[in-house]
């Protein structure tokens, strides 16, 4: 049995309205500590527990380990949703990839009169972060609002904000792509790959109503996963995109030199898309349950040799050998 796992912290109702509260303080608080007690907190946060970042075992703390200690000169290009597209399409073909539209490097380039801007639909993302997409599905436009929005993207430092390096070093554009699957939502593929080779699939239903989450294996057997990220898992049977065995080779082909990476793909009918590339998945917070998942994809992820701790290590360490003798008496 994982032992940490025995140490976690209840939540209750009161004590989330207060952390709702102390948000904006929290985020001031950690932003002025050392990146690795930023990333220290803020599992203990999300995961009611302190990692265990000197012999991580489970797959949010080697994500969180990553974040204190990998320095990979290739994640950048890789996580640039600009460069990315380049780089895979060179690889592995061009018809993978959803073209783009237009590159700005600032709002104030942005011109609605002319083409592509002037007639939707379109996808207009940032180039350095998560969760920066604004879908442009018809007319009217307002303009305004989507200039105030990539203004505010640009403005974001995803590199503090969750202490991920690698977007330390992208420079902040915004991309603008054709809208795959025209007026419908599709479906998101998360194929999760360690060492080459696909553990599960991830597979992302109707983000923009209810927002399901369920995880396949590579054979498409239903993994027991009740909830992901605060996502419940579809009621309703899915079926397996018709170019799954492709999809598979794909992601094993651009993970197979990586411990772990998220290669996200799509599937409109025949067609397959690339997505993009995940190494800081969830930021090391989003949660399994049951949270023996989290340990089962752990123990897929391969990882180097552990170097020397840092001081927040050592000391969070020893405070935790200090809970599980204490816990043991």
């Amino acid at each position: 049995m994982y032992q940490a796992s025995t140490s976690r912290v209840r939540r209750s109702p009161v004590l989330k309205r207060v952390k709702r509260l102390f948000r904006p303080v929290y985020a001031r608080f950690v932003h002025a500590l050392p990146a690795d007690w930023h990333v220290i907190l803020d599992y203990v946060r999300a995961h009611g527990r302190v990692p265990n970042l000197q012999h991580p075992r489970t797959f949010n703390e080697k994500i969180a380990r990553r974040k204190v200690r990998e320095r990979d000169a290739r994640f950048p290009d890789l996580i640039d949703k600009i460069k990315v597209k380049e780089i895979v399409g060179s690889r592995y073909g061009h018809e993978f990839i959803n073209p783009t539209l237009a590159v700005y490097n600032s709002s104030t380039e942005m011109d609605f009169t002319q083409p592509p801007l002037r007639v939707p639909p379109y996808v207009i993302k940032a180039s350095h972060g998560s969760g920066m997409t604004l879908l442009v599905r018809d007319a009217p436009i307002d303009q305004t609002a989507i200039r105030e929005q990539v203004d505010a993207w640009l403005k974001v430092d995803h590199s503090t904000a969750a202490e991920e390096w690698a977007y330390s070093q992208i420079k902040p554009r915004i991309l603008v792509e054709a809208l795959m699957g025209g007026s419908r939502t599709i479906t998101d593929y998360k194929f999760h790959v360690f060492s080459g080779s696909v553990y599960a699939i991830e597979v992302v239903l109707d983000r923009f109503a209810e927002y399901r989450i369920n995880f396949y294996s590579p054979s498409w057997d239903l993994l027991d996963i009740k909830r992901y990220a605060g996502r419940l898992p579809s009621e309703l049977p899915v079926q397996p995109p018709k170019r799954l065995g492709t999809m598979l080779e794909l992601a094993e082909s651009i993970g197979r030199d990586f411990s772990y990476v998220r290669v996200d793909l799509y599937a409109i009918e025949e067609e397959i898309k690339f997505g993009e590339l995940t190494f800081y998945t969830g930021a090391a917070n989003d949660r399994f349950e049951p949270v023996e998942w989290d340990m089962k994809f752990g123990e897929q992820w391969i990882s180097e040799e552990p170097r020397q701790r840092c001081a927040a290590e050592q000391i969070v360490d020893s405070l935790r050998e200090g809970v599980v003798d204490l816990g043991r008496r």
